[in-house]
């Protein structure tokens, strides 16, 4: 399992960083999980859970990452109504800062 979150993630990295469209990359492709010792089940939430799968997109002309989503409770909405709450940002790339 872990091995097919690094392919799906680094193919679409190669994708956004080739073309500038936007991917969508899912929670566990975060760096710090140890699967080692775990099975599938045992997975416990990651530090990007709230987003579960979210999109970026590469920006070439200024070297950053963008990154979106959109956190609601769609298939909740009869016990937790509202409006989506929308997340959006941008990462600077530049390794010399």
């Amino acid at each position: 399992m872990p091995i097919d979150f690094d392919k799906a993630t680094l193919d679409s990295l190669r994708k956004t960083y080739k073309t500038g469209e936007p991917v969508v990359i899912d929670e566990h492709s975060h760096v710090t999980r140890d699967w080692r010792e775990k099975k599938p089940e045992d997975v416990s939430p990651t530090p990007l859970s709230l987003l579960h799968r979210y999109a970026l997109q590469y920006d070439k002309d200024k070297n950053r990452m963008n990154y979106m989503d959109i956190y609601n409770f769609d298939e909740y909405e009869d016990f937790v109504p509202g409006t989506p709450f929308y997340i959006k940002g941008s990462i600077g790339l530049n390794k010399r800062k």
